[in-house]
C-alpha cells in the first residue's frame, strides 16, 4: 500500500519521529507528543554506553588465546552471540537516536 505523497511528507519532516525499515517497508512514528525527546535521548545514550561496555567485555575475552582454547566451546559460542547479539542492539538503538535527534 503506498501512501499519499502528502501524507508521506508530513510524516517525513515532523520533528522527533522514530522510524524502523522493516523488510521493504519503512515505518515512521511521531513521538515527540507523546514523549519527552531529551529525556529519550538520554535513555538511549545511557544504554548503547552500557552495550558498549558488555560487547568490549565479551571481546576481551575472545581476544584471550587462553580463554578460547581452554573454555568449553559452548561458552566461547555464547561469548560471540553476545557480540552478535549487543552488536545488532547498537545498531538499533544508534539508528532510533539518529531519528529522534533529526
Amino acid at each position: 500500500m503506498r501512501l499519499p505523497l502528502l501524507f508521506y511528507s508530513l510524516i517525513k519532516t515532523r520533528p522527533a519521529t522514530l522510524s524502523s525499515v522493516v523488510g521493504n517497508i519503512e515505518i515512521s512514528l511521531p513521538v515527540g507528543d507523546i514523549l519527552d525527546v531529551n529525556a529519550e535521548i538520554a535513555r538511549l545514550t545511557q544504554e548503547i554506553k552500557n552495550i558498549e561496555k558488555n560487547v568490549a567485555q565479551s571481546k576481551a575475552k575472545l581476544d584471550k588465546p587462553d580463554f578460547v582454547s581452554r573454555a568449553p566451546k559452548e561458552v566461547v559460542e555464547k561469548e560471540r552471540g553476545r557480540v552478535n547479539e549487543g552488536e545488532a542492539q547498537i545498531k538499533r538503538l544508534n539508528e532510533n537516536l539518529e531519528s529522534l535527534k533529526a
